[in-house]
């Protein structure tokens, strides 16, 4: 499953703060590569410098060593954003499936700057996630139950990698209306649990409808 680990060294009176944004990278690695490009933003009254570096996830299906990425090195003055670009791009031949590498983000002494205080430094580990070959999650619904204003949805995913998916419900073929946004992993199996919109009528015809983040349908079932 996605992570982003965060460690913190305490400090006494300083409390350094890093956003980065996207949190996921799941694009097809083979033939050209992926690419993506993060923000990483710097919401402190600090100067901050930065050490960024892919790290191996795992033994098998590891993909850390084909990580590019651009800049190595990043320093961000207080309220600052910059871009960090990753390429990703795999040899020939490979076995099909998700392989994975941790996006390391790791805040050093920045040249110059003269600390008066013990530093809190920023460790972020993000989990990226590459797939070879063209694959897709396939998703099948265990169960859907309603209760009161509350829909319970399980769905498996049953594919080779994770996706990101929009869940709408649609009633008597109107414009679908947004449910929620869920992340499901391979092999997962998970349990939705949303309250209804109020202008959802479970006595007419509801349709649940599931697309991917690239606006594609993976599901469409009706419900009642």
């Amino acid at each position: 499953m996605l992570k982003v680990l965060l460690f913190l060294i305490f400090s006494i009176n300083i409390l350094a703060y890093t956003n980065i944004s996207p949190l996921n990278f799941d694009e097809r690695i083979d033939g050209e590569g992926g690419y993506k490009e993060y923000t990483l933003f710097n919401s402190t009254k600090n100067k901050l410098t930065y050490k960024i570096y892919p790290e191996k996830k795992q033994d098998n299906f590891d993909m850390s060593q084909w990580v590019e990425l651009y800049p190595t090195v990043m320093s961000l003055k207080p309220g600052e954003s910059k871009k960090i670009k990753i390429l990703i791009t795999s040899p020939n031949g490979l076995p099909k499936g998700e392989y994975l590498a941790n996006l390391c983000i790791k805040e050093i002494e920045t040249p110059g700057q003269q600390e008066k205080n013990i530093k809190l430094f920023t460790n972020l580990k993000i989990e990226l996630a590459g797939y070879i070959g063209d694959l897709k999650p396939i998703l099948e619904i265990k169960k859907i139950d309603k209760n009161d204003n509350i829909i319970n949805i399980n769905l498996r995913n049953k594919g080779l990698i994770r996706g990101k998916f929009e869940l709408y419900l649609q009633e008597n073929g109107k414009n679908p209306k947004y449910l929620t946004t869920a992340r499901i992993f391979k092999n997962e199996e998970k349990l939705i649990k949303e309250v209804v919109p109020k202008d959802i009528n479970f006595k007419n015809k509801i349709k649940l409808i599931v697309l991917d983040m690239r606006g594609n349908e993976i599901i469409e079932k009706n419900i009642n």
